[in-house]
């Protein structure tokens, strides 16, 4: 039988190799392009250049809805688009050549199956439908940028799609028509956006304003906005937390009363992050959204009766009560130096390492308190009392970019400062403070994320050190869709066969951070999306799943991060797996527990 198969199959292969030109060219199975030239390389480019063509000639009519036809552009436009899935293109087609029917002549054919190229504009479809929803979450979870950012995403990849008119998705349990869905869903969030000025000071000449960031009346978790400064328009702030603080100078600030705005949705600095989009931000013409600018009046009557939002999240702790009593002179101290860089606070409230860790952070980016009016709670965990939130901004002096976030200081038994972390967000603590007291006592959950705050910390700070300890030395590592593995943990590792092995040492991935944290002023990580679970029994060894988001002064990215951490022994934390992918499967899952085996 398998000779049978054999023979079956080199005749089919026979078959298709002695198809000639013509025949291919005129074939209704092939898209196929024909080109001419002296080399084979110059016969090759004209020859994928008429295959884009003839492709463009059987679509441009699905993008009428998109563009416009004026003097014969539409074709035009077509065709750049079909290039902007040129280099998916290239891997799916098959060429043939002639270097003797013509002499001086290189012939060559460039053709692809046409159910090939409708799997190449599946593909697409799959990312636009993904990003679609990745949207609508972000959105019911208050990360209005990382909405913005996805359905705008969206948008621009449906307007490259041949099906952009009939394509939709299901979301929230209903089929929704992407077409209208996506820009309304847009202007949506443009409008139930409010910005309030809930704080204005002058001093000498500087205008010291804080906004606070709503939607749906709601604080915001994530958004990107610039203002005006009275000549030109401001870095851009992230905000982490519904706040920011902006700075006006001079003329302009004295007589403010008013100030233009404009809310991030296009994320033109990300791009890079995926290819495609890369191509259609930077080539097209894509649609604006006017309702992104703002004008927030300053009024300071309703400033003065302003009451701040408080989180929607309660973090607070339902587990061996901790008075702050103990805390507040030490915080005040903190507080006090944030606010005025003039003042310091005692070295005697810090152990070495923790003072150590309160000038680097000090120093990642110009630190200044966003709020001297916050609700600070202390919880034990383990032989130390962790204190949140402080509410910080930074700024850094040679990159466009503020950023806010909330830290958190750690007290050991002799209530000195031990360390200071950057906080994970509200509603990635909640999700697991939520889990059931089966999963896990409360105590567990907060090892859990302030081990997580830890990891997160030592990436801003650069801090090598921590990463070379927290990994254990045989410890697995994935980077892309490439797998790294150093030699086995007693049978701990399923075998997985779908993936790329790659042998690396622990040593040459630090030495690849320390290269990346070399080149750039700063490094920011932020979480979402997360997924805690625990294995099967009394071991306290968890795999966490989370969305990533890396800024650094010149990159960027997003994908999907798995952790297997080892929280057995709560002073010496193990990871034994670390995966990142930029995408998810095409099921939509993403490496994890189940993808290994504990004995």
């Amino acid at each position: 039988m398998k000779l049978v198969i054999t023979v079956f199959l080199l005749m089919m292969l026979s078959s298709l190799i002695a198809l000639p030109f013509t025949d291919i060219l005129n074939s209704e199975d092939y898209y196929a392009g024909l080109g001419k030239a002296t080399t084979y390389e110059k016969a090759d480019q004209k020859a994928l250049k008429d295959l884009v063509s003839k492709i463009s000639t059987s679509v441009e009519v699905n993008f009428q809805n998109v563009y416009t036809e004026e003097d014969g552009v539409l074709k035009e436009f077509a065709e750049s688009i079909v290039k902007t899935y040129s280099n998916t293109m290239l891997r799916n087609t098959m060429s043939k050549v002639d270097e003797e029917s013509e002499p001086g002549k290189v012939v060559v054919v460039r053709y692809v199956e046409r159910q090939d190229l409708n799997k190449i504009f599946t593909d697409r479809k799959r990312k636009i439908i993904d990003y679609a929803k990745t949207a609508y979450e972000a959105e019911n979870e208050l990360r209005i940028g990382d909405a913005l950012r996805y359905y705008y995403w969206s948008l621009v990849l449906l307007r490259s799609h041949p099906d952009n008119n009939s394509l939709y998705a299901c979301i929230d349990e209903q089929d929704r028509t992407l077409i209208t869905f996506l820009p309304n869903r847009i202007e949506r969030v443009f409008s139930l956006l409010s910005l309030d000025v809930i704080k204005n000071t002058m001093e000498d000449a500087h205008r010291t304003i804080k906004l606070q960031i709503c939607f749906n009346k709601q604080l915001v978790q994530n958004l990107d906005v610039m203002y005006y400064t009275g000549d030109s328009w401001s870095c851009k702030i992230t905000t982490s937390n519904g706040f920011a603080l902006l700075d006006f100078y001079d003329e302009y600030a004295k007589n403010l009363n008013q100030f233009d705005l404009k809310i991030e949705y296009i994320y033109y600095n990300k791009r890079n992050i995926d290819a495609e989009i890369r191509e259609l931000l930077e080539d097209f013409d894509n649609p604006v959204f006017a309702a992104s600018r703002k004008t927030v009046v300053i009024n300071e009557e309703q400033t003065q009766s302003t009451t701040p939002i408080a989180p929607q999240v309660e973090i607070q702790p339902t587990f061996d009560s901790v008075s702050m009593a103990p805390y507040q002179h030490v915080m005040g101290e903190i507080i006090e130096n944030l606010n005025d860089k003039n003042s310091e606070p005692s070295r005697d409230v810090f152990t070495e390492e923790g003072y150590q860790q309160f000038q680097k952070i000090v120093e990642y980016g110009n630190a200044r308190l966003l709020s001297d009016d916050m609700n600070l709670f202390a919880a034990r965990v383990n032989d130390e009392v962790t204190v949140r939130p402080v509410p910080v901004q930074f700024e850094f002096s040679n990159n466009d970019r503020k950023f806010t976030e909330y830290l958190t200081f750690i007290f050991n038994e002799d209530n000195k400062i031990n360390a200071v972390n950057f906080a994970l967000g509200e509603i990635a603590i909640n999700d697991i403070l939520n889990k059931s007291e089966a999963w896990g006592t409360l105590e567990n959950k907060y090892q859990i994320i302030q081990f997580m705050e830890y990891y997160k910390t030592a990436y801003c700070l650069k801090n090598v050190d921590f990463v070379q300890n927290v990994f254990a030395d045989n410890a697995l590592i994935i980077i892309g869709n490439v797998l790294k593995q150093d030699k086995p943990i007693e049978n701990m590792y399923q075998k997985l066969e779908n993936v790329e092995y790659v042998r690396l040492s622990k040593q040459e991935y630090v030495e690849r951070l320390q290269n990346a944290f070399r080149s750039n002023e700063y490094v920011n990580v932020s979480f979402e999306d997360n997924t805690v679970k625990k294995v099967n029994g009394d071991d306290k060894i968890y795999g966490i799943q989370i969305a990533q988001n890396y800024w650094s002064s010149n990159y960027a990215d997003k994908g999907y991060l798995f952790l297997m951490i080892d929280l057995n022994d709560p002073k010496e934390p193990k990871i034994y797996v670390r995966s990142w992918q930029p995408v998810k499967s095409p099921d939509g899952s993403i490496i994890g527990l189940e993808d290994f085996q504990l004995y």
